[in-house]
């Protein structure tokens, strides 16, 4: 079967495809964790304070694609500080605030610039405020966004 499947790829001009690794597994580490960079939204499109939010939720799913993409881009991005350093902190969501802390170890030793809003529902600020100055020393701007009510 084979050989006629040859013989057959032959006539039409078919060449025999050679198991070699794609383009991208040849870039350096370096070249990689700068394209990561330029994916981070949170880095270059928050123009102003409604644009937060929506870049925060595009950078979570873009990195988890990145990390979930093979173990070498999950090996480089998890060692890139760099990548983690804009941090968005939700009150109200407990899967974010966990988030928040990882990103907080992540991107150690960086310097962050931390975006806060305030509780809508209700949520644990103490310990959403905690994940924002875990590392108090490291806060490059802290940007609080929302109404706070007295």
């Amino acid at each position: 079967m084979e050989a006629t499947q040859a013989k057959m790829y032959a006539r039409l001009g078919y060449r025999r495809i050679i198991k070699t690794p794609a383009c991208i597994e040849r870039l350096p580490n370096e070249t990689l964790m700068n394209i990561f960079d330029h994916c981070n939204v949170m880095k270059t499109e928050i123009r102003q304070d409604h644009d937060i939010y929506p870049c925060s939720v595009l950078q979570r799913n873009t990195m988890l694609a990145i990390t979930h993409t093979c173990f070498r881009w999950r090996q480089v991005a998890l060692s890139t500080p760099t990548l983690w350093t804009h941090i968005d902190i939700d009150p109200d969501h407990y899967y974010l605030i966990r988030y928040a802390l990882r990103c907080v170890k992540l991107s150690n030793p960086a310097p962050i610039i931390v975006y806060f809003r305030p509780s809508a529902k209700g949520g644990d600020l103490r310990r959403s405020l905690g994940v924002a100055f875990e590392d108090a020393s490291r806060v490059r701007k802290p940007v609080i966004n929302g109404y706070w009510k007295p």
